[in-house]
């Protein structure tokens, strides 16, 4: 299966079949979620659910340390003030 790459390559998304996969890579950062990976999961799982084809979702983490550590704050001042 091929996945496709969002969010610079921190969120990668592909369907195979009846399973969709998508895998958070930012694993120097624990996979933190930055904004443009919020959007970008959402905007994939949306297609996911449309479809009928999809019967399931597997989200993972690269890196082995950590599934997703949370929001990457290293941005909140500039995206996230308001």
């Amino acid at each position: 299966m091929a996945l496709q790459v969002y969010a610079d390559g921190k969120l990668l998304c592909g369907l195979d079949g009846h399973a969709a996969k998508l895998v958070i890579n930012n694993p120097k950062k624990l996979n933190a979620l930055s904004l443009d990976m919020w959007r970008a999961g959402a905007e994939a799982m949306a297609r996911y659910a449309e479809d009928p084809e999809c019967r399931l979702l597997v989200v993972s983490g690269e890196g082995g340390k950590a599934f997703a550590s949370g929001a990457d704050i290293s941005k909140f001042a500039e995206e996230r003030a308001t």
